[in-house]
């Protein structure tokens, strides 16, 4: 090969590394700037074709921490504009004692001239109000005021405010801006045919706000199945994601008046297939190397590409960047560490009063990682130092929430990671 194909060669590996740096350190659908081939999942394919099809659905899009649902909602808001009719409104989860105003104010971009249109006719409606008629009559240039506003002179008002809405509002009381506010969002969302909402990521500690984030989209579906209702129009779908660490259907009457789809977590393969989807092949790891990467992953698309950002930085600090990206390296770079910070939230669960048994429990789980054939339980305690009435007990827990999987054989029950 020749001096300038190496070169080329070289040059176009760079730009692959960047891109493939670049996708793996934006871990949230919000941080990227650039547009990625995104990998759907059957629970998302399935959920397209629902609201192509059905209005007046109400879906709970329930998944882990860092499992796509973000992007996913994203990607649904994408497809649905191509293929049906009617605005699709997608939107995060402000959060606050009055959602109706703080979604006001995030969506008041997308629906600004229709908001000034909207407040013209309720201006328009209430001229025979003095109050009202008084206000507008003074920002015309009438110092005595008018209870009388002639077709010019509206056309004059109109002029001088200039299309902005926080001059027209003021011209109403505060009670009354909150009032129009509330009512223009709940008749201009029920005009939508789809809806998406991004609600935030809660610790353990946030119980009490996740709740009260639960009510508060109750209560914008209770308004919008009343507005259309009230006008027999069609009822818009309305589809919200949440974190399934910490929801279960006793915390909220409303919990169980939706459909949930899960968002199950990637195989390691799907994993992978998601890689290529980008980039075509897995350089610059090994084949074993980035399935370690994609099963210390668990399926969870967020620290997927976290970790293929740490072995990347783990790679390029070794001298010889012409060698792949290897196991050694990636158990270097993904540390016992790493794992545990990512899985806390969910270990916390399942063992909420016991820190020293969580840490056990992700001993197991990343030592499981390691193992193709799997071992059985006496080898698995012996192995990492364990009590074997402990190490039962702790790979019931995980069986029973599908972190391992135990098969009978001669030697006894032989434990596997389940990923």
């Amino acid at each position: 090969m020749s001096k300038e194909s190496l070169t080329e060669k070289s040059d176009n590996r760079i730009t692959v590394l960047k891109e493939i740096y670049q996708w793996a350190t934006k871990l949230t659908s919000e941080s990227r700037t650039q547009s990625y081939h995104y990998y759907w999942p059957d629970p998302i394919k399935r959920l397209l074709n629902r609201l192509k099809l059905v209005r007046g659905n109400l879906i709970c899009l329930q998944g882990l921490q860092g499992s796509g649902k973000s992007i996913a909602l994203i990607e649904l808001k994408w497809k649905l504009e191509d293929e049906v009719e009617g605005n699709i409104v997608h939107f995060k989860w402000p959060g606050s004692n009055d959602p109706f105003e703080t979604i006001h104010k995030v969506l008041e971009d997308s629906f600004h001239q229709e908001y000034v249109d909207y407040l013209y006719n309720k201006i328009r409606e209430r001229l025979s109000d003095e109050r009202i008629a008084f206000k507008v009559s003074k920002i015309i240039g009438y110092t005595q005021g008018s209870k009388i506003i002639s077709q010019a002179e509206w056309e004059e008002f109109k002029k001088i405010m200039k299309f902005q809405a926080e001059k027209l509002e003021h011209i109403f009381t505060i009670g009354e801006r909150k009032e129009l506010r509330k009512r223009f969002l709940i008749i201009s969302l029920a005009d939508s045919h789809t809806i998406f909402i991004d609600t935030r990521d809660y610790s353990r500690s946030d119980r009490r706000i996740m709740n009260s984030d639960l009510m508060a989209i109750q209560s914008l579906w209770d308004n919008l199945v009343q507005e259309c209702l009230s006008c027999e129009g069609e009822v818009p779908n309305l589809v919200f994601g949440f974190q399934k660490e910490l929801i279960e259907r006793k915390d909220s009457f409303f919990y169980g008046k939706m459909d949930i789809i899960e968002l199950k977590p990637l195989t390691p393969q799907q994993l992978i297939e998601a890689y290529k989807l980008n980039f075509n092949e897995i350089w610059p790891f090994e084949e074993q190397a980035l399935l370690r990467v994609a099963r210390l992953s668990r399926g969870i698309f967020r620290r997927f590409l976290r970790y293929i950002s740490l072995c990347i930085e783990e790679w390029m600090a070794q001298e010889d960047m012409n060698k792949l990206i290897d196991l050694p390296l990636t158990e270097k770079a993904i540390t016992n560490e790493e794992v545990s910070k990512d899985m806390d939230l969910e270990l916390a669960a399942l063992f909420p009063k016991s820190e020293e048994m969580k840490r056990k429990a992700i001993k197991i789980i990343s030592y499981l990682t390691n193992v193709k054939e799997g071992l059985n339980q006496k080898q698995l305690a012996k192995a990492l130092n364990l009590n074997e009435m402990d190490c039962s007990r702790l790979c019931d827990k995980l069986e029973e929430h599908g972190y391992i999987i135990r098969e009978s054989s001669k030697e006894g029950k032989m434990v596997k990671a389940n990923f």
